[in-house]
């Protein structure tokens, strides 16, 4: 029955962009800048290239599923403090923008 259900290669690779096509980033994005600043943004991109067409000295980014991750990302890998790194991750919270600037 199974190979009765995807009978057709057509079939298979039409299901694969309907599931791919539909798949957003994951909730809270780290923006990278080559004008050195760091972003955190909540808004939902559907991949990078949104990202850079929104910033114009775009460098990279990193895609999280929660605040935590990202807090544990820029303490471990910028050496901050538990306490910084909940300060600067948590102003996201209290913004009325969905980026704010994470301040190392």
């Amino acid at each position: 029955m199974l190979n009765r259900k995807f009978s057709s290669s057509k079939s298979r690779t039409n299901h694969s962009r309907v599931v791919v096509g539909n798949k957003k980033m994951k909730k809270f994005n780290l923006i990278f800048l080559r004008s050195d600043k760091m972003l955190l943004s909540r808004k939902q991109y559907l991949n990078w290239r949104e990202i850079q067409d929104e910033y114009d000295d775009y460098m990279a980014s990193l895609d999280f599923p929660s605040i935590q991750e990202v807090k544990d990302y820029i303490k471990l890998d910028y050496k901050i403090s538990e306490k910084k790194a909940y300060k600067e991750t948590n102003k996201i919270y209290e913004s009325k923008t969905d980026t704010i600037q994470i301040e190392l």
